[in-house]
C-alpha cells in the first residue's frame, strides 16, 4: 500500500513538472546563412524598405504598403498588419509585430559566418511555451519563421536584391578594335556617334572583319567625359602607331559579372552602381573598366531613348 502512495505521489509530481514544463517561457531561436555580410545583412531588417521585401506578410502587399518613422522607431503596415523596429545597436533589431489585436516581439541578429567570408548568419530569437509551440498556432510566429526562408530566396535573387538579374559568366567575344576620346560634356552623343562611325569605317579600310558587336563605356572627368568605344572584329590587323585606334584583345574565358538592361540610354548608369554593389558584397576585385554591349541596332542613341543593353563587369 505504501509503495502504490509512493508510486502515485510520483507519477502526481512529474504530471506537476510536465505542466509546468509546458507553460515555463522559453526562449526558441532560429539561424539561417545569408549570404551577404553583416553589415549589408543588418539592412535587411534595420530599414524598414528591405524589410518589406522579404518579412511575412508584408512582402506581397505592393502599393498598399506604408512606412512611418517616428521617434518610437521605424513602422511598416499592411492593412491590420503592422511592425515596428527598435534598432538595438548596427547588429541587432527588435521587432514587435501586431495583428490586429495580437502581438509578439522578436530579436533579429547578425554575426560573421565563419565558414564563408563573404557571408553572415542571420538569427531569430523569441519567447513562447511549449504549450504554444506544440498546440497553439501563433500567426505572428509562423510569419515569423516563414520570414527566414523568404529572406533566403530574397538574397539568392539578383533581380529583387540589386533591382537586376545579374550572372557571372565568361569572356566570349575577344579581339577588339578600340578608340577613346575626351569631349565636353554636351557633346557626348556626337562624339559616341563619331568614335563608331570611324571605328566601323578603319575595320573595313583594314579588312577587319567587323562582327557587329558594339561596346561602350563613359566616364565623366569634371565638366568633360572620357568615351570608350570598341567594336568586335574577327581578324587580326596590324596598326600604325600613329593611328588613334588599338587593337585589342580580351582575355578568353576570364571572368566577368553580366547584367541585361532595358530602359532610357540615359539610365543605365544605375546597372554600374548594382554591379559594384553585387562585388562588393561577394568579395570580388575588378580587372578592368565595365562596359555595355549594344544589344539594340545601332549607336547613336539620345539618353531618353529605350535601349536593350548587356552591362559587364571584368572581375577576379
Amino acid at each position: 500500500m505504501r509503495t502504490k502512495k509512493i508510486l502515485f505521489a510520483f507519477l502526481f509530481l512529474l504530471i506537476l513538472l510536465f505542466i509546468s514544463t509546458l507553460f515555463t517561457p522559453t526562449t526558441v531561436q532560429k539561424t539561417v546563412p545569408v549570404a551577404l555580410p553583416v553589415f549589408r545583412a543588418t539592412e535587411q531588417f534595420a530599414d524598414p524598405v528591405n524589410l518589406a521585401k522579404w518579412y511575412h506578410p508584408f512582402l506581397a502587399s505592393g502599393s498598399s504598403l506604408n512606412i512611418q518613422i517616428d521617434g518610437a522607431g521605424k513602422k511598416l503596415r499592411a492593412g491590420n498588419d503592422s511592425v515596428q523596429i527598435e534598432n538595438l545597436s548596427i547588429y541587432s533589431s527588435r521587432l514587435t509585430s501586431f495583428s490586429g489585436s495580437k502581438q509578439k516581439q522578436f530579436l533579429l541578429s547578425v554575426l560573421p559566418d565563419t565558414t564563408n567570408i563573404t557571408g553572415s548568419l542571420l538569427s531569430l530569437s523569441y519567447k513562447t511555451t511549449l504549450f504554444k509551440k506544440w498546440f497553439k498556432t501563433n500567426k505572428l510566429e509562423t510569419n515569423a519563421l516563414q520570414s527566414l526562408a523568404s529572406l533566403a530566396d530574397y538574397v539568392d535573387d539578383t533581380k529583387r536584391l540589386y533591382g537586376y538579374d545579374i550572372r557571372r559568366v565568361k569572356v566570349v567575344d575577344t579581339a577588339f578594335l578600340f578608340a577613346t576620346t575626351s569631349v565636353p560634356l554636351a557633346e557626348k552623343r556626337a562624339a559616341s556617334k563619331k568614335l563608331f562611325d570611324q571605328l566601323i569605317d578603319f575595320a573595313a579600310k583594314k579588312n577587319a572583319g567587323y562582327n557587329g558587336v558594339r561596346i561602350f563605356h563613359s566616364q565623366r572627368s569634371g565638366n568633360e567625359v572620357i568615351l570608350f568605344a570598341s567594336i568586335g572584329v574577327t581578324n587580326r590587323i596590324t596598326i600604325d602607331e600613329s593611328e588613334p585606334f588599338q587593337y585589342k584583345m580580351m582575355p578568353f574565358e576570364k571572368n566577368l559579372l553580366e547584367a541585361t538592361y532595358q530602359g532610357p540610354f540615359g539610365e543605365s548608369h544605375k546597372v554600374y552602381t548594382a554591379l559594384e554593389t553585387y562585388k562588393k558584397d561577394h568579395g570580388l576585385v575588378s580587372m578592368a573598366i565595365p562596359f555595355q554591349k549594344f544589344l539594340s541596332d545601332g549607336y547613336d542613341f539620345a539618353d531618353e531613348q529605350v535601349v536593350q543593353l548587356k552591362i559587364y563587369y571584368p572581375i577576379f
